[in-house]
């Protein structure tokens, strides 16, 4: 690449390689986020513990309505309260469940306790995680977990005296013969039920018996029920990550890797070689990169083309004004009119030829981009070739005209021929071949002109009955500034740049253009293939 090419960066970016990418973190914060609120959502089940608590706060009034009846029947007479009974009765009631019995006589005196654990503490999670780890998980887990758990706003449990049955919550209901219930929050921030319920005899209130009992089917479940969202948590995101970084190094790596290449070549240190091809990988990775290095390739071959467009353009005009230098030299040594005439000729003939150069090298400069601007549209070449065989003919019918007129024929212009394009070029395109078509054909001769559709292109055929083009040249013609001229035309009347815009503007339009020499006749054949529209 030539250094006047070079366009300095106003900016640059940041990619060198880092531990993980931008994309990278995206990737795995998406995926966590997923998790959390899969997890969040789990612990939410909080919210139930409310009526799962109600549910078992009844369940705790019956027993003790059954218990009061057992006691009422068996242990409590007209005379009094058989304690030896009851304590019988107390022994298979408390067995049963993780609770504590009281029985108090209606002046306050405590007749019974069993003082059995009424509490039950949350299952750690160092239990399921021994040692420092689990502990860590503890403190972290029940942060978390009071930050989402639904609040009760329950009460702790006042502070009670065995000698104070009045300090004992709903027992002074329970001596008007009313069953009580009440729900706390224990010491250790467990859920404590209460019930006060009175044990009555022939109408009268002989006890009353206290239960306080620690909620073993919910705070437990409860409990468990953290270890094992901890546990699917702890592998989920373990999972999570595993898949972040296998998106990272399949997705973020080849990203950066195409970044860095597009930069260096941006900076010119490297070529299409330098942006790696993952085509293979057959997804949007691949089709990026194959994306990449076909506008690399394609930037580099529109580099070269004009770097040699430059040298072409400086050759071609060395040509006239070394000629036009010599002139202007020998012409204030020269003496005789007649030879100062001659050289005032070849100047003026070389300044027309250079001022044709001019114009026809900024026309083609400027086609890329106009092709670039250009909008297709469906168009009818009939519109285009068939006034263009008209405006030829005219000429030819001049009355002063000496030579035999050459004959356009045509074949394939009696139905629309439709094609895709853009008519103001396909029409330059078109009026180039017929010129030359007409320039390399003797006086009288026919050119042809045959269009023909196919499925998917239109074929325009131009032929000539001039001498042909030598078969080293077929390719070479349609190079920029290449002159292959009738000989009666004289030298520097055409730029060369005739044919090259031509192929230029068909393959704009998703076609191709080559030559042929016909065979077994005189003449040379130009094949124009355009899609159809």
């Amino acid at each position: 690449m030539s250094e006047g090419l070079q366009v300095q960066p106003s900016a640059t970016y940041d990619i060198a390689p880092r531990p993980l990418s931008r994309l990278s973190y995206q990737i795995m914060g998406l995926n966590l986020i997923a998790v959390i609120i899969l997890v969040a959502g789990v612990l939410y089940l909080d919210k139930y513990k409310k009526d799962l608590t109600a549910a078992e706060t009844e369940l705790l009034a019956t027993e003790a309505q059954l218990y009061a009846s057992v006691l009422s029947d068996n242990a409590i007479t007209d005379t009094g309260i058989d304690i030896r009974k009851s304590e019988k009765i107390f022994e298979t009631f408390g067995a049963q469940k993780i609770q504590r019995l009281r029985m108090f006589s209606p002046e306050g005196k405590l007749l019974l306790d069993t003082k059995t654990n009424d509490r039950l503490p949350q299952a750690p999670l160092s239990d399921a995680f021994p040692g420092l780890f689990g502990n860590i998980l503890d403190v972290i887990f029940y942060s978390f977990t009071n930050i989402l758990a639904v609040n009760f706003e329950l009460p702790t449990y006042p502070l009670t005296q065995d000698d104070d049955m009045n300090s004992f919550p709903g027992v002074t209901d329970a001596l008007d013969g009313n069953l009580t219930l009440s729900a706390w929050q224990s010491d250790e921030g467990g859920l404590l039920l209460a019930t006060a319920a009175p044990v009555s005899k022939s109408g009268n209130v002989r006890a009353i018996l206290y239960i306080t009992r620690a909620d073993t089917k919910i705070q437990h479940t409860f409990g468990l029920m953290r270890i094992s969202i901890i546990q699917f948590f702890v592998g989920s995101l373990l999972i999570t990550l595993l898949f972040s970084l296998y998106l990272s190094a399949s997705i973020g790596h080849p990203l950066r890797k195409l970044a860095s290449a597009a930069e260096a070549v941006r900076e010119n240190k490297g070529g299409v070689d330098i942006i790696p091809d993952l085509s293979y990988r057959r997804d949007e990775i691949g089709e990026l990169s194959l994306a990449l290095r076909e506008m690399a390739m394609t930037l580099q071959d529109r580099i070269e083309s004009i770097e040699k467009f430059a040298a072409d353009v400086s050759h071609e005009l060395k040509n006239p004004l070394t000629s036009m230098r010599s002139a202007v030299e020998t012409l204030e040594k020269v003496k005789r009119e007649e030879d100062r005439q001659k050289l005032m000729s070849i100047i003026m003939h070389d300044l027309v030829r250079m001022d044709r150069l001019i114009s026809d090298i900024s026309r083609a400069s400027r086609l890329d981009v106009e092709l670039l601007r250009d909008v297709f549209a469906p168009v009818d070449l009939r519109q285009i070739i068939l006034p263009l065989i008209d405006a030829y003919k005219k000429p030819f019918d001049r009355a002063d005209r000496q030579e035999a007129p050459h004959n356009i024929v045509h074949e394939g212009l009696d139905k629309p021929v439709i094609v895709s394009g853009q008519s103001v070029r396909l029409s330059q395109v078109f009026q180039n071949l017929i010129s030359n078509a007409m320039s390399f054909s003797p006086p009288g001769a026919i050119v042809r002109i045959l269009v023909t559709q196919g499925n998917d292109f239109i074929k325009i055929t131009i032929e000539d009955e001039g001498p042909g083009i030598p078969e080293n040249r077929l390719e070479k013609i349609f190079e920029r500034f290449y002159t292959e001229r009738p000989q009666a035309e004289a030298f520097g009347s055409h730029s060369g740049l005739g044919l090259a815009i031509a192929r230029q503007i068909v393959e704009a339009h998703d076609g191709s253009i080559t030559a042929e020499n016909i065979s077994g006749a005189a003449g040379a054949r130009f094949i124009v293939k355009l899609r159809k529209a």
